[in-house]
């Protein structure tokens, strides 16, 4: 038996800038792990983008990554800084000389320290803040871009951060983490038609993370049900406008 993948299947990398580049103003540094170490120095991949772009093309055609917006935008509203628009903008065309597309993700889990200050995702003022970022991106990387990713995984930060407090800000509180898939998904929505205006056959979603959840007994099976909902139909809702 041999399977058999379509023509059009992609197959490419992935990584989080927050993931592979130092740690700089965002709301994961200093972060102490489960392990004992400090999240701080990462694998260093804003000094080996040379190396990671020969890496990367071995994996595929294609590359689903994000950028450092604590490092591209120092404060609320700020224009971009030109070092590191063009640090990306450098590594973004080698790639696409190797004939790697990029497939960007707007937000993988890290926030600036200002937009922390600010309230997080539970501060509805904080939409236009994303909303700026993700006009500022559009100008500068959308000719790069053939696939955009306006959220990474909601379900897994909002239920990490606002109800389980396994990710920064660490709040436990079911009602918050309602109220932050409600701020995402309206700044989604706002971004999808953004993107459209610039780049109408361009693609927009989110990945949504999916998981399984079973419980092996009566009393395991009710919060199972209620975690599945919450997970998967819960989460999505608020974004209403997506072409997958």
């Amino acid at each position: 038996m041999v399977l058999q993948f379509p023509d059009d299947f992609f197959w490419g990398s992935s990584t989080s800038a927050a993931q592979v580049e130092t740690a700089s103003l965002h709301n994961w540094k200093g972060i102490k792990t489960k392990d004992g170490h400090t999240f701080d120095r990462t694998t260093d991949h804003e000094k080996r983008r040379d190396e990671d772009i020969e890496n990367i093309a071995q994996f595929g055609t294609v590359y689903r990554c994000s950028v450092d917006w604590a490092r591209l935008q120092s404060y609320v509203y700020a224009p971009f800084d030109p070092e590191v628009v063009e640090e990306y903008q450098v590594f973004f065309e080698l790639l696409a000389q190797k004939g790697v597309k990029i497939m960007f993700v707007l937000h993988h889990f890290a926030n600036p320290v200002w937009f922390e200050n600010r309230g997080g995702w539970l501060n509805e003022e904080n939409v236009s803040a994303y909303v700026d970022f993700a006009r500022q991106c559009i100008t500068h990387f959308g000719q790069y871009v053939f696939n955009w990713n306006t959220f990474n995984e909601p379900n897994v930060y909002a239920l990490n951060a606002y109800l389980l407090g396994n990710f920064p800000p660490f709040k436990m509180n079911y009602f918050k983490a309602g109220r932050v898939l409600k701020n995402l998904g309206r700044a989604h929505n706002i971004a999808y038609k953004i993107i459209k205006e610039v780049y109408p056959l361009v693609p927009v979603g989110i990945s949504l993370n999916t998981a399984y959840f079973k419980g092996i007994n009566l009393l395991g099976k009710i919060p199972a049900l209620f975690t599945d909902w919450w997970f998967h139909n819960r989460a999505a809702r608020p974004f209403r406008m997506v072409d997958y």
